[in-house]
């Protein structure tokens, strides 16, 4: 009789789910073209896709031939580009990463980017997602935070032109911002400044410091300066909005503070999480700030039981709400809560936000 060790079955489970990961992908990189996924817009489940051949990709645009006829999309209009022929291991990476596996999505994005025949675009993306991934993972593993800094540091240096420049500049200001040293921070905002079509993003970056420095009154003057660059209805809109509150919860002016939050609110399509999610959150920290516990955890309860798909505000939500807990004296409450942080997202930053402060 063959005796079937544990190990046996965690190996075969292994080899199953990597099979099934392989082939998640696959009916996407046998397409013969690459596709554009528009956001929706007018009330649409979903946006227009525009299937071509990518020509050519910036910091503001995509260029795409559609039936031998030029097409150039902003990059403030599509939610996903999908390329013809990308690599299988790229997207079982992208399905290890969003399950918090880190390692195994660093192993796969390595394998993607040193597929035979990758595309440059497609090599871009990998080489992005390997560098995104490696910094999500310092949340878990701080030693990682000097690997995570330079794989950004060196896309940016690589890579200036590429559509995905200005979102790895911001993670790794990110990233450069958990620490203390203030001149790297400084050093990495005036390389956002040098990407093209970054002026508006760099000044929202530098309000948002300015705020964690203490300098509200600066940052808001800032801002006001910049709303004309900033394109309307955009998601650059949406981060300065978030960071004008921001500013004004610091000054400590929560009227104004929350009639912005509900503005932008009242302003969203019902089904736009990506907006709606931070919105909520908004709104929960200036209630809280403002003292009223109750009403925030009404505003994070929005967050919490209808935009689970936007992974980091929810898990934002769920730690505000067990801090809140506490606040009122609700332990019970407040560790069941806690419980589904731990369980949704293990590896979040905001799961050690939201641990109890360690007794004297």
């Amino acid at each position: 009789m063959t005796i079937r060790t544990k190990s046996h079955f965690v190996s075969i489970f292994a080899f199953f789910s990597t099979l099934v990961l392989a082939l998640a992908g696959s009916d996407k990189t046998q397409a013969q073209t690459d596709e554009i996924q528009l956001k929706p817009v007018n009330g649409q489940t979903n946006g227009r896709i525009v299937r071509g051949i990518i020509t050519s990709e910036s910091p503001r645009d995509v260029k795409i031939q559609v039936n031998g006829k030029p097409e150039t999309i902003s990059v403030d209009d599509f939610a996903n580009i999908d390329y013809a022929n990308t690599p299988p291991a790229f997207f079982e990476a992208k399905l290890r990463e969003k399950a918090g596996e880190f390692e195994a999505a660093l192993d796969s994005y390595k394998r993607a980017a040193g597929a035979s025949g990758i595309k440059p675009y497609v090599q871009q993306l990998v080489k992005f997602r390997y560098a995104s991934a490696l910094a999500d993972s310092t949340s878990s593993d701080a030693k990682k935070l000097p690997e995570a800094i330079d794989s950004l540091q060196e896309f940016v240096k690589t890579y200036p032109s590429s559509r995905h420049t200005a979102n790895a500049a911001e993670l790794l200001l990110n990233l450069v911002r958990s620490g203390s040293d203030e001149k790297q921070v400084d050093s990495v905002l005036a390389d956002i400044v040098k990407i093209p079509g970054s002026q508006a993003r760099f000044n929202i970056l530098k309000a948002d410091l300015l705020t964690e420095r203490g300098k509200p009154e600066e940052a808001l003057k800032l801002l006001a300066t910049t709303k004309s660059k900033i394109p309307k209805k955009s998601e650059l809109e949406r981060v300065a909005q978030s960071v004008q509150i921001n500013a004004l919860v610091a000054q400590k002016d929560f009227a104004e503070a929350e009639k912005q939050v509900r503005i932008l609110i009242d302003s969203a399509e019902p089904n736009d999480y990506s907006a709606l999610a931070p919105a909520y959150n908004a709104l929960g920290d200036c209630l809280r700030a403002a003292g009223k516990p109750k009403d925030a955890i009404i505003a994070y309860l929005h967050t919490e039981i209808l935009y689970e798909k936007s992974a980091n505000e929810h898990a934002k939500s769920l730690a505000s709400i067990t801090q809140l807990w506490r606040i009122l004296d609700k332990p019970d409450r407040a560790e069941q809560t806690l419980n589904k942080l731990a369980t949704t997202y293990p590896r979040s930053q905001w799961l050690k936000k939201a641990q109890p402060a360690a007794k004297p």
